[in-house]
């Protein structure tokens, strides 16, 4: 099938040209036929380097059913300036899937341009009918905006709704129960420490949630939400604090995290575990779970990082295997202890593999940088990540979920 007209005439345009043209609807986003329980976006910890990272997954899920498929290729957001109002449009994989059977990987990195139309009576609602009415276009930089579903009682198949509660699940506390993952979120059964000798157990993880904004792909509407950027101070839609965040990341592009006991909770039973081991606090148990490796994490590492991590699992060879696939992450600490690093993970001679998912989409909270257990935003210990408030659809407001009607926290 050939490229359609509009997408040849774009190619004469004598500005910067993305690989944007496409044969035909290619839909991803998240998976509409996914069940709630595993389309979700739930925190997690890992180790880098030592200290703790804290970040958002958004689910992978069973290979069946996958919630967020993802993929390294970049796509692109439009938004319109010149035209307050009109909502950004984004590239076809925005729109969600409409089937397991169907499943093409989400563009979740994306090049943003600003693009001058010929009208502002006209809502775009693809990136074909955009370029058929811009007289330029300007990229301004690149933005993590992954697809997501719908706040409940928006204009789309209600299938493709979800309340943020059901959406990002609840933090990962103690006591906290999530019927998909089990109970008691955070990693109580870990028994490492970081390099100071901080039990990984009692850390408690930020509460951060992001806004869902109003967008257009592949003809209809769709939601995104907006994590790391790059590239986007100079044309003033991010602060240069948030900039300087990112400016020395390799952002765009994929680095590894390593599984080593897959999981928001603690790992299921193994009958072939040694009998009365302890967990860290001090009850005997046989799930003995151990905490995540990341490669990369911000920001000690110029030109290290990335929002898209690519799944390694570590293969302790314990059975049943857990998490999305088998194997992917079968270690327990009895095993290993507690690795804390890329380094360590290869120190333990286990046989690194690949997962069934190349790339996730794991946007960073915050990293425990004075190794305290505690991730603090105060201004001597600046541990949090901070996130760009933009103003995708030129109206004066930050789609922050507070100021702009067009975006929303629930």
């Amino acid at each position: 099938m050939k490229p359609s007209a509009s997408c040849a005439r774009a190619r004469g345009f004598v500005f910067a040209a993305f690989a944007l043209c496409v044969a035909g609807p290619a839909f991803a986003g998240f998976n509409a036929a996914a069940p709630k329980g595993v389309r979700r976006i739930f925190t997690q910890i890992a180790f880098a380097e030592g200290r703790l990272v804290t970040y958002h997954v958004l689910e992978p899920g069973p290979r069946a059913i996958q919630a967020f498929p993802t993929s390294s290729a970049r796509g692109a957001l439009l938004r319109f300036p010149s035209c307050p109002g009109l909502r950004p449009v984004l590239d076809d994989s925005a729109a969600p899937s409409p089937s397991s059977s169907s499943l093409v990987p989400d563009r979740a990195m994306r090049e943003v341009f600003n693009v001058a139309l010929s009208r502002c009576d006209v809502q775009p609602t693809s990136v074909d009918q955009a370029l058929g009415l811009a007289l330029s276009r300007q990229s301004i930089g690149f933005v993590n905006a992954p697809g997501v579903p719908a706040p409940v009682g928006s204009a789309v198949p209600t299938n493709e709704q979800q309340t943020a509660d059901e959406l990002w699940g609840p933090l990962p506390n103690l006591g906290v129960v999530d019927r998909f993952a089990g109970g008691n979120l955070s990693p109580q059964h870990a028994q490492g420490t970081t390099i100071s000798g901080v039990p990984a157990a009692t850390a408690q993880q930020p509460d951060v949630r992001r806004p869902r904004m109003t967008a257009y792909a592949a003809g209809r509407l769709v939601y995104f939400v907006s994590y790391e950027t790059k590239g986007l101070s100079a044309a003033g839609l991010v602060s240069a604090e948030v900039e300087e965040q990112w400016s020395r990341t390799g952002f765009p592009g994929e680095r590894d995290l390593f599984f080593l006991a897959y999981g928001r909770a603690p790992l299921p039973p193994n009958g072939a575990l040694p009998a009365g081991s302890l967990d860290s606090n001090g009850v005997p148990n046989d799930q003995q779970a151990v905490i995540n490796v990341v490669k990369g994490a911000p920001f000690w590492h110029d030109g290290d990082y990335s929002p898209l991590w690519k799944m390694r699992c570590l293969d302790g060879g314990v059975t049943p295997t857990i998490g999305p696939g088998a194997p992917c992450g079968d270690t327990r600490f009895y095993q290993i202890g507690q690795p804390r690093s890329a380094a360590e993970v290869k120190d333990t001679g286990l046989p690194l593999v690949n997962g069934i998912f190349r790339d996730i989409n794991c946007p960073v909270l915050g990293t425990d940088v004075d190794d305290d257990g505690v991730f603090a935003d105060s201004p001597g210990s600046r541990e949090l990540v901070r996130f760009p408030d933009v103003d995708w659809d030129g109206d004066g407001l930050p789609d922050d979920g507070i100021h702009d009607v067009d975006s929303t926290l629930q």
